[in-house]
């Protein structure tokens, strides 16, 4: 029951994360891919 109730909690998370980045301008997406690059050690 646990990962049943653990599961809608991470896609309401995960929707609210992604659609500020939408109506956003594409540089702010683009910043937003290179963190994730650096990070990553990319």
């Amino acid at each position: 029951m646990a990962p049943a109730a653990s599961a809608p909690s991470l896609g309401q998370g995960a929707r609210p994360a992604t659609r500020p980045a939408a109506p956003t301008r594409g540089d702010d997406d683009f910043s937003d891919i290179e963190a994730i690059l650096k990070k990553h050690g990319i």
